[in-house]
């Protein structure tokens, strides 16, 4: 279970990033704020 949650949460960090990079939006701050918390987790 705990494997399959990091896999999971590092492919969304992956997925975000490249978001973030692509995003030239206001959302940018808050995708980013929230890839940022994920990766607390």
């Amino acid at each position: 279970m705990k494997f399959s949650f990091e896999c999971l949460k590092r492919r969304i960090f992956c997925n975000a990033l490249k978001s973030v990079f692509s995003i030239n939006m206001p959302l940018k701050k808050y995708y980013l704020m929230y890839v940022i918390i994920l990766a607390f987790l």
